[in-house]
């Protein structure tokens, strides 16, 4: 997912990259994206107790916009990316 967002080409945006918790909040949030919150989707976090220990990452969303959840990686969830 990081890679995948780190390789857009934002069309004169700004750089992109996997959402963090913050702002994958507020564009749940702001609504405006039908199923938004609905399944869990990967966000960045550069936390160790998350990201780094046992394979696992910070998911967000399955069925709020505050739902978070961590998850192994090799589980496929969606993503999405953010512009800055």
């Amino acid at each position: 997912a990081w890679t995948t967002c780190s390789g857009k080409n934002t069309g004169g945006r700004g750089y992109a990259r996997l959402c963090s918790i913050g702002d994958w909040m507020v564009a749940c949030n702001n609504g405006g994206i039908s199923g938004f919150a609905t399944v869990q989707q990967w966000v960045q976090d550069s936390s160790a107790s998350d990201m780094a220990s046992y394979n696992k990452a910070l998911l967000m969303g399955g069925g709020s916009c505050t739902g978070l959840g961590v998850d192994t990686i090799s589980n496929n969830n969606s993503f999405r990316c953010c512009f800055h």
